[in-house]
C-alpha cells in the first residue's frame, strides 16, 4: 500500500537535492579557479582573514580572536556575492569608523557580516598596508 501523505517527504527530499546541488556547485567553482591559476577557497579565507587581522590589530594592539567555524561560513557566504576586493575595502570602512555600536563591540568580524550591506567601500583598489599606517596614525593622533 502507497504511503497516503507524499507530499511532506517529497518537500523534505527536494531540500536535501537543493543542499547538495549547491555543495555540487561550490566544489565545481573551486575547480574552475584552480584550473583558471587563481587561488583556492582556502587560501581566499585566509587572505580576507589576514586583511581583518591587520587592521584590527593596529586599532586594538591586541591579537583578533576567531571562531573559526562560524566566521568561516559567514565568508564564504559574504563570497558569493561579493568579490575579495570589495569585501576588503569594505572591512577597511568598518575598522575605520568610530561608529559608537561598533566600537562598543570591538569591530568584532560577526558585526561586520551584519553590517556588510551599508558599508560602502570608497575604492576597490586599497593598498591594506597604506591604509594600516593610516589607522594607525588616526588612532595615535586620537589619544592625544
Amino acid at each position: 500500500m502507497a504511503d497516503p501523505t507524499p507530499l511532506p517527504k517529497i518537500a523534505k527530499l527536494i531540500e536535501a537535492q537543493r543542499d547538495l546541488l549547491e555543495k555540487l556547485d561550490a566544489v565545481t567553482h573551486e575547480i574552475e579557479q584552480l584550473l583558471a591559476g587563481k587561488p583556492g577557497i582556502g587560501a581566499t579565507l585566509k587572505r580576507l582573514e589576514a586583511a581583518f587581522e591587520r587592521v584590527h590589530e593596529a586599532r586594538y594592539h591586541g591579537v583578533y580572536v576567531w571562531n573559526f567555524v562560524k566566521d568561516r561560513a559567514q565568508m564564504k557566504r559574504l563570497l558569493r556575492t561579493l568579490d575579495v576586493e570589495d569585501i576588503e575595502g569594505r572591512m577597511l570602512v568598518y575598522l575605520g569608523s568610530d561608529e559608537p555600536f561598533y566600537t562598543k563591540a570591538r569591530h568584532s568580524f560577526p558585526v561586520f557580516v551584519a553590517a556588510v550591506n551599508g558599508l560602502v567601500n570608497p575604492s576597490q583598489s586599497h593598498d591594506l598596508d597604506d591604509d594600516v599606517q593610516a589607522t594607525k596614525r588616526r588612532i595615535a593622533e586620537s589619544r592625544r
